[in-house]
């Protein structure tokens, strides 16, 4: 009976292992959300973003499903772990559809990473929906917001991309110490970018003993007879300043720029750049204005030479050669440098992220690597420490040449910026002298 009862066991037996030895070889895939710009303002992005978003898989093995980055990814593997992404759309300004998209990728989707959105209010809510989503990974894109990661910093919450205020760094210093300034205008787009990029160069500016003693919005674009009241502006200014730190956003600032010189005295001693529009084709020559020598500040320069951002460029050119613009997109850029990020952590914990990701995580605080624009590591708050770029601009707008470059600049500005603070905004910070130095 015995013997029966064995011989009749010893199937279901063999079967029980043969199914346990299956399920464990077969591991659940990493799944990587993307958020992209499927539809309005910056639509245009779409392709780049996830090209950037899938060029660290491709270097690791993975192929291109198709002509297009939309078209997906196949058989991409980090450290023996299945790597997928998962596109999500958004638009710039449509936080409802953010909000939607966001969840859809975590619950229905089961993604265990969140790279994205562009936007600064975009990253500040993905600070705030990473707190529903304690076990999902949530990496910044491009997002300057400083609230996301300074004011109240959420242990799933990683930006390997400066904020607003460290990309302007620098450029401060440079205006007081080498072109004279004492007082100074900041002048920039109606758009929280520009604040925050602002936030960065008052309090470099101001710290070291300067006044910045207005900060005025560029209105072309935005209401009737704008471009106008913009030239007025720069008329103005131009004799009851020093200089002008200017941000320009999504709208060149031509007009500005006009009245600016219109006392046609050289503009390179009176005039600092810094922003998003300044990094788009063209955007160096606003109206083709000739800013021939001025002072240029950004973490992601325009045609660096340096050899690793070559090499990502002719990368993406291989992958995708009807995009190599990309590998300097302002929007891209940033959500390469995470997905890079996440597959470096991901092989230092040979492709276990642990439970609910916290191997992952823990992974992904610690590193550090080359990016194109420079060195990336991250602060106590899991956001990137940089170097930013000051260089000048070419005739006519034909590129930059180097200047200077400031190496590891920090959030927080040396003791300036402190959790807790006001919010970087068209009036904030104020201008004070210290701690900074």
């Amino acid at each position: 009976m015995a013997e029966l009862l064995r011989a009749a066991l010893l199937p279901l037996l063999l079967a029980a292992v043969l199914l346990g030895g299956a399920c464990g070889d077969d591991e659940e895939p990493l799944r990587i959300g993307v958020l992209t710009e499927c539809s309005g303002l910056l639509e245009a992005a779409r392709e780049g973003t996830l090209a950037s978003a899938q060029l660290p898989l491709l270097d690791r093995g993975g192929e291109s499903a198709g002509e297009h980055p939309s078209d997906g990814i196949e058989g991409a593997e980090v450290a023996g772990r299945s790597v997928e992404i998962v596109e999500g759309c958004t638009e710039i300004t449509a936080l409802t559809r953010q909000i939607l998209e966001t969840r859809r990728l975590v619950e229905e989707e089961k993604v265990d990473v969140v790279i994205g959105p562009a936007g600064e209010v975009e990253g500040a809510l993905a600070s705030r929906l990473a707190r529903r989503y304690p076990d999902t990974t949530f990496v910044l894109g491009a997002s300057a917001a400083q609230e996301a990661t300074l004011a109240d910093p959420r242990p799933n919450v990683f930006r390997f991309t400066a904020d607003g205020a460290q990309s302007a760094a620098g450029l401060g210093s440079y205006a007081f110490r080498e072109l004279g300034w004492r007082r100074a205008a900041v002048v920039m787009d109606p758009v929280p970018a520009s604040w925050e990029a602002a936030a960065g160069f008052v309090a470099e500016f101001c710290s070291l003993g300067g006044g910045v003693v207005e900060r005025p919005l560029l209105l072309a674009g935005i209401v009737p007879g704008g471009a106008q009241a913009d030239r007025s502006l720069g008329e103005r200014l131009a004799g009851e300043v020093d200089g002008t730190m200017l941000i320009s956003g999504f709208y060149p600032p031509t007009a500005f720029l006009r009245g600016y010189g219109a006392d046609d005295r050289p503009l390179a001693p009176r005039l600092l750049l810094n922003g998003f529009g300044f990094l788009l084709p063209g955007g160096l020559a606003p109206g083709g204005l000739d800013l021939h020598d001025v002072v240029l500040g950004s973490d992601i320069p325009p045609n660096l030479k340096r050899a690793r951002w070559q090499a990502h460029a002719r990368a993406l050119a291989r992958a995708y050669p009807g995009l190599g613009a990309a590998a300097r997109d302002p929007l891209a850029l940033p959500v390469y440098a995470g997905t890079e990020a996440v597959a470096r952590a991901l092989e230092d914990v040979g492709g276990e992220p642990g439970p609910n990701g916290r191997d992952l995580r823990r992974a992904l605080g610690r590193i550090r690597f080359e990016a194109p624009a420079g060195p990336l590591s991250l602060d106590a708050n899991r956001q990137a420490v940089v170097d930013v770029h000051l260089r000048r601009v070419g005739p006519n707008g034909t590129g930059t040449l180097p200047l200077e470059v400031i190496h590891h600049v920090r959030q927080d500005f040396g003791g300036w910026f402190r959790p807790g603070a006001a919010a970087p905004s068209v009036e904030s910070p104020a201008c004070r002298r210290g701690p900074r130095s």
